[in-house]
């Protein structure tokens, strides 16, 4: 029986490392393989503010790696295509896709070149929370 495999398109602004803990997390439940596609977007071009990006994706990818996991990670240069990572789900044989609920785009270009991906990706939206104090207090001030 072959392994299934999970992918997770990874963008530079780190809003997509919420999308690596979700996939890593079911890659521990299923037995699955983890590829994470990182796009760094023009070479050259890297602003100084990713770095932090880089080294808290490095941090996810060798803690998931310590925990017997196994993760692979690949980097592209240039601007994310929606074909590059259609052929991707075809050269891989990605099973699943794991994308930031913001790609929605991305997400309807691979349902256009893949059809059979219906149901097989998962849209991991941020939580939003609010301080229960700030709440009451705002409520108070309304009243």
């Amino acid at each position: 029986m072959m392994r299934k495999k999970i992918m997770v398109p990874f963008g530079p602004g780190g809003g997509d490392l919420k999308s690596v803990h979700h996939a890593l997390a079911l890659a521990e439940r299923l037995d699955a393989l983890v590829l994470i596609v990182q796009w760094e977007g023009r070479t050259g071009s890297r602003a100084s503010s990713t770095k932090w990006v880089d080294d808290a994706l490095a941090d996810v990818i060798a803690n998931a790696r310590l925990a017997g996991l196994n993760v692979s990670h690949m980097t592209v240069s240039g601007p994310a295509e929606e074909d590059e990572i259609a052929n991707l789900v075809d050269e891989e044989g990605v099973d699943l896709l794991v994308l930031n609920a913001d790609r929605w785009q991305l997400e309807s270009a691979l349902l256009r070149c893949h059809p059979r991906l219906t149901g097989n990706i998962i849209r991991v939206k941020e939580k939003v929370t609010m301080n229960v104090a700030e709440e009451e207090g705002d409520r108070r001030w309304q009243s």
